[in-house]
């Protein structure tokens, strides 16, 4: 039984942007202008004496989502972004810590914002990865802060997006005696990232954000990036949220 719906032409699979053109810079953001550019003017200026005992904000970067695999989740799905499929919404973005453990992102408090995203050639042959750049609330007191002191203890490192403006094609690729379907493959042809979350158990194994010390350079192609590895959990690896 297969749901069909309108494909997304990615290009021929070529990396994009959310607005369809080929980034230029590893760190540049959707809009297709510089990280800094979208961060300044009146609307982003705060008084001075209100930040009178404010924390210095903490820089991360995030793997959040890799193109060309599938997930295989413990409720029989697979979930696959076909090469260029991804884009995102207007940075920033917001970036959320789901610090409980409840279903999907239920619970989730704003930690920070993602300023930057690109998609970079994958760590396995015919994959996309989808990294990010961005910082955490680090003022006293803060989901953001707290987020940040449990990822340095690697407590609290992975992530799963929040999509909009989905389409996809479901396949039936298992079924009991009965004819009742056992597994299912989902095939995006369009997804949009809305915001991230940061939790505790992620599907897709790749997905992981990593604080940066302050004086290191954020670099979303460090070779000391988080490993990667292909594994199972029982939750969904994409959380599809209304337009």
């Amino acid at each position: 039984m297969t749901q069909t719906t309108t494909p997304l032409d990615p290009a021929g699979g070529a990396a994009v942007d959310a607005a369809g053109n080929a980034p230029t810079d590893a760190l540049t953001s959707g809009s297709g202008s510089a990280p800094d550019s979208a961060l300044t003017g009146d609307a982003l200026t705060a008084d001075a004496g209100a930040l009178a005992g404010a924390g210095v904000d903490i820089p991360f970067r995030v793997l959040l989502a890799v193109e060309g695999v599938g997930t295989e989740d413990n409720d029989g799905l697979t979930r696959v972004f076909p090469l260029g499929v991804l884009t995102w919404r207007t940075l920033p973005i917001t970036f959320q810590a789901q610090l409980v453990d409840a279903p999907g992102h239920d619970g989730a408090m704003i930690a920070g914002r993602i300023d930057t995203i690109t998609r970079l050639p994958g760590a396995a042959a015919d994959t996309q990865e989808v990294w990010g750049t961005g910082v955490l609330d680090g003022d006293p007191g803060t989901v953001g802060r707290e987020t940040a002191r449990l990822n340095r203890k690697r407590m609290f490192t992975g992530v799963s997006v929040d999509l909009v403006g989905t389409q996809y094609d479901v396949e039936v690729t298992g079924e009991d005696e009965d004819g009742c379907p056992t597994s299912l493959t989902v095939t995006f042809s369009k997804a949009k990232i809305g915001k991230a979350t940061a939790c505790t158990l992620q599907a897709l194994a790749q997905a992981r954000f990593e604080v940066i010390d302050a004086d290191a350079s954020v670099d979303v192609q460090s070779p000391d990036a988080p490993a990667l590895a292909l594994a199972a959990s029982s939750l969904p690896a994409y959380r599809i949220i209304e337009p």
